[in-house]
């Protein structure tokens, strides 16, 4: 499923209209990769331009276009949210902290901390989304011939 889920959101991305990109979430992602790529750049000894293709991006309107996708991607998906309800119910939400404490060996408090409730209802709605995407398409498996 997560291969096919790949391809759907790239045929989604492919076809959504987007109107407008708001400037304080492009902000946002932009500076965000920059000052990634600045703090490497810094704890290598590089230069900003010198470590943008050591992290896949040709020059900084490579690193813009990615913050763009970025908010086109949460655009989709937050769209997708608000059409269909999608919310993180309280079970799941304990199902996956349970998990969580399982798989981290951790306290529920020291789980909590590494993983805000917020972040563990935003994994279970992503999740959802991801799944519902899915269920409304019909995958045909092509055989070599």
């Amino acid at each position: 499923q997560e291969e096919n889920s790949g391809v759907l959101w790239s045929t989604i991305k492919e076809n959504a209209v987007i109107v407008n990109i708001p400037e304080q979430e492009y902000n946002y992602w932009y500076y965000f990769f920059r000052d990634q790529v600045e703090y490497y750049a810094l704890m290598y000894g590089m230069t900003y331009e010198a470590m943008l293709p050591m992290l896949g991006f040709e020059n900084d309107e490579a690193l813009k276009k990615h913050a763009e996708e970025t908010v086109k991607d949460e655009l989709i998906t937050f769209a997708v949210i608000q059409a269909e309800g999608i919310v993180a119910t309280d079970e799941e939400y304990r199902i996956l902290l349970d998990t969580l404490i399982e798989q981290t060996n951790k306290s529920e408090e020291e789980v909590l901390k590494l993983y805000p409730e917020e972040k563990i209802r935003q994994q279970i709605i992503l999740n959802k989304v991801d799944g519902y995407v899915c269920d409304l398409n019909t995958f045909v498996l092509k055989t070599e011939q």
